[in-house]
C-alpha cells in the first residue's frame, strides 16, 4: 500500500480556520475549547496546530488584554512552529483569520475537528495492529487480544472525554419541575428493605458504597443479593467483578437465592432427589423458574482473581459502552495479587485507599453507583454494639472515599435470645453517609444461610 499522509485525507481545515478565528477575536473563547477537550493534536494542519497552541498560551496572560497578528507572530520562538504558520501566509493569514466573518458556531466546529482527529487516530490503530501481527507473530493471541482492546477502549474514551462546564443555577428550575411531576419517596435503586432504602434513599449514580464485615459474615451473599435485587428483580443490567468465586460457583449462589432451593442441593445435585427440603419434581420446578428470571436481564459476572484497578477500570468503562450497565459491584476490597504499579512499596493500607479511590473514580466517570465490601477488624467479631471508623480493616481511606459506609456483623447469642430468634441472626448498620441519615442504629437482617436470602425484619 502507498504511503499517505492521513492529514490530508481526514481533516477540515475549514473548521480549523473557524475556530482559531473565533478565538483570535475573543480569547475567552478558549474556555469553551478547554471544555470540550480540544487540544492542539487534534488540528490536522501544522500551522493550524501551532497558532492554536499560540492563543492558548496568550490567552491566560492576564496582561494580554486583546490579541493581534503581530502579538501572535512574535510570540513564536519555534523555527519549525514559525516555518509551520509561514507556509500557510504568515502574518498575513493571522490577520485573514481575525478579519474573517465567522459566526460563532465553535462547538459545532470543535466537534468537526475532534471527530476528524479521532478517525485519524482509529485509522492509525488498524495500522498498528496490522504490523503488531506481522512483525511479532509469536505473540500469544490473548496478550494481542487484550492490547487491541485496551486500546480500543482507549480511543473510545477520547471520544467521550468532553467535560461540560456548568454554569451554577441553571438546570435548578428544570430539574426541580421533573422532580415536582414525578415524586419518589425514594429516588436511588432500592433494595427492597424498607427501613435500608428509606435511610439511604436507595443507590444513585457517583455512589460508592462498602459494606464492612468480618469474615464468614456473609459480604459476597449481600453483594450478591443486590444483584438479585437490581437485576433479576428490577430489571437493571450491571457487571459483578469477583476476585474469589468463579463463574459456576456464582450462578449456583444466585439460584439459590432466587430459587429458594438450598445452595448445598444445587451444587452436588440433590435437587433431583427427594429430601427434607422437598419434592424433587417440585424443586426442579423452581430452579427453572428461577434460570428464566436470572436470564431475562443480563448481569455480566468476571472471574478476576489477578485484577489490578487498570483492567477493572477498563472492564467496567467497556460494558458500560456496550451493554448499558446500569451498576458495578466489586467483590471486594483487598490487597491484589499483581503489584498496583507505582505501589509495590507502599503500605497496606495506602494500597487498599488506592484501590478504593479508583472506585469511586469509577462511579463518577461511569455515572453509576458502585458497591463493594472491605474486612473488618479481627478484634471486633463476636462482641455487640454500633461500630465506627476503627472497625475498618487496613485504610481509613476507605471512609474518606465512601459514599456510604455500612457495617454488617453476626449478633451475638445474648442478642439472639434477648431479641426473639424472629427479629433476625444479623446487625447492618448505616454508619457514615455523605448525604442523609447515618450514624449508631443497627437494621435487623435475617440471613438464610442455606439459600444464601438476606432480609431486613423488624
Amino acid at each position: 500500500m502507498p504511503n499517505v499522509n492521513i492529514n490530508d485525507i481526514i481533516a477540515n481545515p475549514g473548521a480549523e480556520r473557524a475556530i482559531l478565528s473565533i478565538i483570535l477575536r475573543d480569547k475567552n473563547k478558549i474556555i469553551e475549547c478547554e471544555s470540550a477537550s480540544l487540544y492542539s493534536e487534534h488540528f490536522a494542519v501544522e500551522g493550524h496546530k501551532r497558532l492554536y497552541e499560540v492563543i492558548c498560551y496568550l490567552a491566560v496572560n492576564p496582561n494580554v488584554r486583546q490579541i493581534d497578528s503581530l502579538l501572535v507572530y512574535s510570540t513564536i520562538t519555534d523555527d519549525a512552529a514559525k516555518n509551520a504558520i509561514d507556509e500557510l501566509g504568515g502574518m498575513r493569514y493571522i490577520d485573514t483569520l481575525i478579519n474573517a466573518r465567522i459566526l460563532d458556531n465553535i462547538i459545532l466546529y470543535i466537534n468537526i475537528v475532534r471527530n476528524c482527529a479521532l478517525k485519524r487516530m482509529a485509522y492509525s490503530l488498524c495500522n498498528d495492529i496490522q504490523n503488531m501481527i506481522i512483525t511479532n507473530q509469536e505473540v500469544e493471541i490473548e496478550v494481542l487480544l487484550n492490547d487491541i482492546q485496551q486500546r480500543t477502549l482507549s480511543l473510545i474514551l477520547n471520544n467521550n472525554s468532553t467535560n461540560n462546564v456548568y454554569r451554577v443555577g441553571d438546570s435548578i428550575e428544570e430539574r426541580l419541575r421533573r422532580r415536582a411531576e414525578n415524586p419518589q419517596n425514594i429516588p436511588g435503586y432500592t433494595l427492597g428493605w424498607r427501613q435500608y432504602d428509606y435511610i439511604t434513599q436507595g443507590y444513585k449514580p457517583n455512589e460508592l458504597t462498602v459494606f464492612v464485615a468480618e469474615s464468614k459474615t456473609g459480604k459476597s451473599a449481600l453483594l450478591q443479593n443486590h444483584e438479585e435485587a437490581f437485576t433479576v428483580r428490577s430489571g437493571i443490567p450491571g457487571l459483578y467483578i469477583d476476585t474469589e468465586m468463579t463463574d459456576e460457583e456464582h450462578d449456583d449462589r444466585l439460584l439459590a437465592m432466587v430459587s429458594r432451593v438450598p445452595y448445598q442441593e444445587i451444587y452436588n445435585g440433590m435437587f433431583a432427589r427427594d429430601t427434607e427440603h422437598g419434592r424433587a419434581e417440585e424443586k426442579i420446578n423452581k430452579i427453572e423458574e428461577a434460570r428464566q428470571k436470572i436470564i431475562r436481564t443480563p448481569c455480566f459476572h468476571v472471574y478476576m482473581p489477578d485484577f489490578t484497578i487498570d483492567k477493572v477500570t477498563a472492564l467496567t468503562r467497556q460494558y458500560q459502552l456496550q451493554n448499558n450497565i446500569g451498576y458495578l459491584i466489586f467483590d471486594y476490597i483487598k490487597l491484589p495479587t499483581s503489584e498496583i504499579g507505582g505501589l509495590a512499596n507502599a503500605a497496606e493500607y495506602q494500597r487498599l485507599g488506592y484501590i478504593t479511590t479508583c472506585l469511586k473514580d469509577i462511579a463518577g466517570m461511569c455515572n453509576i453507583p458502585v458497591i463493594s465490601a472491605a474486612q473488618a477488624n479481627r478484634s471486633q467479631i463476636g462482641v455487640s454494639g454500633a461500630r465506627d471508623a476503627s472497625n475498618i480493616g487496613g485504610s481509613y481511606r476507605i471512609l474518606q472515599m465512601a459514599t456510604r459506609l455500612c457495617f454488617l456483623r453476626n449478633k451475638t447469642d445474648f442478642e439472639m435470645t434477648n431479641e426473639g430468634f424472629d427479629m433476625g441472626n444479623q446487625k447492618l448498620q448505616v454508619a457514615y453517609q455523605r448525604n442523609g441519615a447515618g450514624g449508631n442504629d443497627e437494621i435487623n437482617i435475617q440471613f438464610d444461610r442455606p439459600i444464601l436470602k438476606m432480609k431486613e425484619v423488624s
